[in-house]
Formats: C-alpha cells, structure tokens, sequence
C-alpha cells in the first residue's frame, strides 16, 4: 500500500485525537497515583495514547458510515472488489477485469488483474471537492504475468474516475503512448465489500 492525498482535512482530526490521548493520559496518571499501598510507578504517556487511537482510527473508525454522515471524516471509502468493464478506444475491443482495493484512512492500493497480467498502483490523488463530485487520479504500473518467471513491467497507465456511488466508479484510462498506447473507458461496479489484497515483491 502506498500513500494517497486528499484535499479533506486531516489535522483537525489529529488536533482532536492528541486533546483526547492528553485527557485520558493524565487522568490515568491522576488515578494510578492515588490508589493506596501502590508501589509500582507505572509510566503512562499520552503520546502512547495518541499513537493507539491515530491506529484505531486510520484503521477501522474512519469507514464507519456515522462519522461520514456528520462530517467527521470525508475520505470515501473504496475498500472491496469491484468488477470492471474495460471499452479500448484504439481497438473498440471490450473487456472484463477484477479491481481490488485495500484502504486505510492514510494509504490505499488499487490491484487490477486480467489473465497474463497484472496493474498496480503507485500513487493516488483523491479530490472531494471537484466541480463534478468526487475524483480519484490513480498512476498504474502494468505487469505481465508469466509462469516460473518474475513479474515483467512494461508499461505505466493513469486511470482518472469519479465516484458515481457507493457501488459504483466510472472513468478514463491512459497508458503511455511512448510504450504501447491505449485509451478508453472504464466502468467499475463492486461485488464485495471486503479485500485481501497481497503485496508481491515488486511493490
């Protein structure tokens, strides 16, 4: 997984979560020291506390459909197995592939996979506020695939979608025209909310 950028403001979430470890921190201290017949000085930082709730929530309570109807956070969340039909503009050939992603709050994975080849993500920009709704700019690295042998690169492709719905992208991919050039349109609808998306050693 990699990082992606997001116009949304992440701080003021930080902002709130060190206010919270600080609070918590110090009323645990408050407490261990007041117990009678206590010996044991047990360290407690709100730094640690601050590390533990970054890590629950960049994992798992930023997806939480409540937080995103208040506004709380505003990063979509993209998680799961998408089937895509791919229309090549250069052949008019149409095609079908697998697309899953692995999200977090602070980094994602965008995995394609057709037989003999496979796309992975490098870089992601995600903008919630564009004219049109929300965007998500991908940069590809395509692979071929073969048996016994390393994944072989051979070409970068930009993939540029909006979001059309919770179960729904639609956008245009471009690959680089100095290697092979193909262009075309790219529709993608989610079977499964959940993904298990492997890191191979090229990544």
């Amino acid at each position: 997984m990699h990082e992606y950028s997001i116009d949304a403001r992440r701080n003021k979430i930080l902002f709130y979560l060190s206010l919270f470890a600080i609070a918590l921190a110090s009323t645990i201290s408050a407490l261990l020291h007041n117990l009678p017949f206590v010996t044991i000085t047990i360290p407690v930082t709100s730094f640690t506390f601050f590390l533990l709730f970054v890590r629950i929530f960049t994992t798992k309570l930023w997806r939480k459909p409540s937080y995103q109807r208040i506004g709380i956070t505003k990063t979509p969340d993209l998680n799961g197995e998408w089937q895509c039909v791919r229309f090549n503009e250069v052949t008019g050939e149409q095609t079908t592939c697998t697309l899953r992603i692995k999200q977090t709050w602070t980094k994602i994975r965008f995995e394609f996979t057709q037989e003999g080849y496979i796309y992975v993500s490098y870089a992601t920009a995600i903008q919630t506020r564009y004219p049109l709704g929300t965007r998500v700019s991908v940069a590809i690295q395509i692979f071929r695939v073969v048996k016994q042998h390393l994944p072989e690169k051979i070409n970068d492709a930009f993939i540029d979608f909006m979001i059309l719905s919770n179960d729904e992208l639609q956008g245009r991919y471009y690959t680089n025209p100095q290697a092979f050039s193909q262009y075309g349109l790219l529709t993608c609808t989610k079977i499964n909310n959940t993904t298990n998306v492997n890191e191979p050693s090229h990544s």
